[in-house]
């Protein structure tokens, strides 16, 4: 059987005679034929002399003159800089917005952090007569610092560091209240380590973060104020009040954890008879 040729139409009109039509095989290959159905229009020939003219092509998509005009065109000077102008501005939105992010999910997981640690403070406390747990001094009598007495209350998953601490070489970011620890150093008579002598633990604070420059200890050494007031230098040479744009995390002896600003924690530390540091004072803000 003959296979079926496409074929463009040929006008060509000799001098003094009618139009007569011929035909021609289509130049395009099969693939170019099914897509162009009907572009593929005729050619007219008109004789000049004795060789004809060809008239020019009807407009074609696939013309080459056409992918030649299209890629042979460049983009303009104002074409560019409106572009870099639209990158730049939404850089300029978009960088404080995952900034922010960035910061959030820092201050959750360092929420979190405290949170699993006042959990494990009070299954210790529940397994040991209700007392917390101890410091590094308790060495001498046997005991093991918190560190490593809280561990087996979360199945080893405590982490002791702030993700935004920007001490990398200190082992923990979280440090314990003095006053809540057997016979501080500051107070030996005290012993706050037992919650039931603990009139407000809601109100006491357990464990703070500690700030860039009080570091290789695991408590903090504010029991020589006993009876008065921690001076607000002495507080934030030891504790980062500013830890997360200006907010600190703070979990209290009861086992509830608080994100405090600056000035909302230099307040209770101000306050009257505060029990914020010292539990012995029975008033808290």
């Amino acid at each position: 059987m003959r296979a079926r040729v496409r074929t463009r139409r040929i006008r060509r009109r000799p001098s003094g005679a009618e139009p007569q039509t011929l035909t021609a095989p289509c130049s395009h290959d099969a693939t170019h034929q099914r897509v162009c159905g009907t572009w593929c229009r005729e050619i007219r020939l008109f004789p000049i002399g004795d060789w004809p003219r060809i008239a020019p092509r009807s407009f074609h998509p696939h013309s080459h003159t056409l992918k030649q005009t299209l890629s042979g065109r460049g983009f303009t000077l104002l074409e560019v800089l409106v572009v870099v102008a639209i990158i730049v501005a939404l850089a300029g939105i978009s960088v404080p917005i995952s900034r922010s992010i960035m910061q959030s999910a820092r201050e959750r997981n360092c929420a979190s952090n405290l949170c699993q640690i006042g959990v494990a403070s009070m299954l210790y406390a529940s397994d040991n007569q209700m007392t917390l747990p101890v410091t590094s001094h308790q060495r001498r009598h046997g005991g093991k610092s918190w560190t490593l007495t809280l561990q087996p209350y979360a199945s080893g998953t405590i982490t002791f560091k702030c993700p935004k601490d920007p001490v990398k070489t200190r082992g923990h970011t979280y440090v314990i209240n003095d006053f809540l620890t057997p016979h501080p150093a500051g107070a030996p008579e005290l012993n706050y380590s037992i919650l039931a002598r603990i009139s407000r633990p809601e109100a006491v604070m357990m464990f703070a973060e500690a700030s860039e420059t009080y570091q290789n200890t695991d408590h903090f050494h504010f029991s020589e104020f006993h009876g008065g007031a921690v001076p607000d230098s002495v507080f934030e040479s030891q504790v980062n009040t500013g830890a997360h744009s200006e907010k600190a995390n703070y979990l209290f002896a009861d086992g509830h954890m608080e994100s405090l600003f600056r000035a909302d924690a230099l307040a209770k530390l101000k306050a009257a008879n505060s029990a914020f540091i010292d539990p012995s004072h029975i008033n808290s803000p």
